[in-house]
């Protein structure tokens, strides 16, 4: 595979990963939860 190809694909599977976790905590948020505004600026970070 392509260098540029494979990283694309790398990055994909970060961007994946990042949607799951956001959606996570703005579910817990959402259903009661506390913000950790720690856990939002490593994640904008």
């Amino acid at each position: 595979m392509n260098s540029s190809i494979e990283v694309m694909v790398a990055e994909h599977e970060y961007i994946i990963r990042l949607i799951r976790v956001i959606r996570q905590a703005s579910l817990n948020i959402f259903n009661g939860g506390e913000i950790d505004s720690d856990d939002f600026e490593e994640i904008i970070d």
